[in-house]
């Protein structure tokens, strides 16, 4: 099916690099066999069967933490780019600031216990596309090296 046409694009999202992440944010996933498309989509990669793969990653408290075991697992599976999306707020819980998410939007910036997890490795990385996330991370280099090149977050 796929070889009939000329580009295909996959974009999937996996909120957590392990099964107790992954199964807690995402109810009645399953993580294996989310593993298991992940596996096959990148074998379909290598061999030009797909144009590009690409995680969609929604950073908040409850994955911080995993973006560094996110960025091995992305480039074990020939991934092309993970899009770090930020948790928004929908009105539906009481206390989404100190629950969920991972920025401060009074200062406009990363809240100071999650910093750690932006590591040189992590922001380093091509293979991470930070869109909005790149206007609330503090580094001493300019905001543009976070851009993924080629690519507009506007």
């Amino acid at each position: 099916y796929l070889r009939g046409h000329k580009k295909i694009n996959i974009t999937i999202s996996i909120d957590g690099a392990t099964k107790k992440t992954y199964e807690t944010l995402r109810r009645g996933g399953r993580f294996e066999v989310v593993m298991n498309n992940l596996v096959f989509l990148g074998e379909l990669r290598v061999h030009g069967e797909i144009s590009l793969l690409n995680i969609d990653f929604v950073l908040q408290s409850a994955n911080i933490a995993e973006l560094e075991k996110m960025r091995v697992l992305a480039h074990e599976n020939h991934v092309d780019r993970i899009n770090v999306l930020k948790v928004f707020d929908y009105g539906l819980l009481n206390d989404f600031d100190n629950l969920i998410s991972v920025v401060d939007e009074n200062k406009k910036c990363v809240k100071e216990k999650y910093k750690r997890y932006f590591t040189k490795e992590v922001l380093g990385d091509q293979l991470f596309s930070w869109g909005v996330m790149a206007d609330y991370i503090e580094t001493e280099e300019k905001k543009e090296s976070l851009y993924f090149p080629g690519y507009s977050i506007l």
